[in-house]
């Protein structure tokens, strides 16, 4: 762990060691290195070569090839195309309804439609909400769709992590209705937005929230600052997915203050 702390991050030692970040970072500070000072002092720069390599193919590879071929981690790829104002034309790409076939669009369509959930989740910080993130799942009993659609949307090449499906159990009151269920959870727009893009017509329950969705994506360049008419776009989907229980009301109207606040701030400073 402390021969090769300067080649991984804390994330990737952990994968490989196979224990939590949080004990091998302690393990590391208790054996008296600053892993993160430390690293930042040993970066490798980057050379023209490689940032004109990155240019031309970080449409056409995968960041884990992209890694692979310039001998670097995920996050040092990530970071670089950011530094680069590439992330913009990676953005544009991804609202190009990938190639499926109608088939395949339609199954897709159907399975979210009956089985799957699209939505946001917000974030709090001292009980104001600061971050929105967007979510699509599908749940299934059946490992085999899941991992066929992972696989296609892998195949978009847009997104820097490969989707998974996980595996939890149910149990219900007699332990001979055991099972399993799978599930299938995005969290990113390059993953999400030419999904929906791409199965939007065939979609039938869930069409008028992923359209929303698709209009919060449009109202928010990157996921960092968000509008008012973010917000508001966050409080129609709500509106549309959540019940009338009186937990989501409140939900409901909490948001709808803070709404109200923001216009007021902005009417204050006009």
């Amino acid at each position: 762990m402390t021969k090769y702390r300067f080649d991984y991050s804390i994330a990737e030692l952990a994968v490989k060691i196979g224990h939590p970040k949080n004990s091998v970072w302690d393990k590391m500070n208790r054996l008296g290195y600053s892993w993160k000072n430390k690293k930042i002092q040993h970066q490798r720069a980057w050379t023209s070569e490689e940032e004109r390599f990155l240019r031309d193919n970080y449409l056409k590879l995968t960041y884990q090839n992209l890694a692979k071929t310039l001998n670097r981690t995920l996050r040092s790829i990530q970071k670089k195309i950011y530094q680069l104002k590439l992330y913009s034309e990676k953005i544009q790409a991804c609202k190009i309804p990938p190639i499926l076939s109608e088939t395949d669009r339609a199954y897709i369509a159907g399975l979210i439609d009956g089985e799957g959930s699209i939505g946001f989740s917000i974030h709090y910080q001292n009980e104001i909400p600061f971050r929105i993130r967007t979510l699509l799942r599908i749940d299934l009993t059946n490992k085999v769709p899941l991992k066929w659609i992972a696989k296609k949307i892998d195949l978009f090449e847009l997104s820097a992590k490969p989707c998974s499906v996980y595996e939890h159990k149910c149990y219900g009151k007699n332990p001979a209705h055991k099972k399993s269920v799978y599930s299938l959870h995005l969290a990113n727009r390059l993953q999400i937005e030419p999904l929906l893009l791409a199965i939007l017509p065939y979609l039938q329950i869930k069409r008028e929230i992923a359209k929303e969705l698709l209009n919060f994506y449009k109202s928010n360049y990157r996921h960092k600052s968000f509008s008012i008419q973010s917000w508001k776009s966050v409080l129609r989907m709500k509106n549309l997915i959540d019940s009338t229980t009186p937990q989501h009301i409140r939900f409901r109207q909490r948001l709808a203050q803070f709404i109200k606040e923001l216009e007021s701030k902005q009417s204050n400073n006009q």
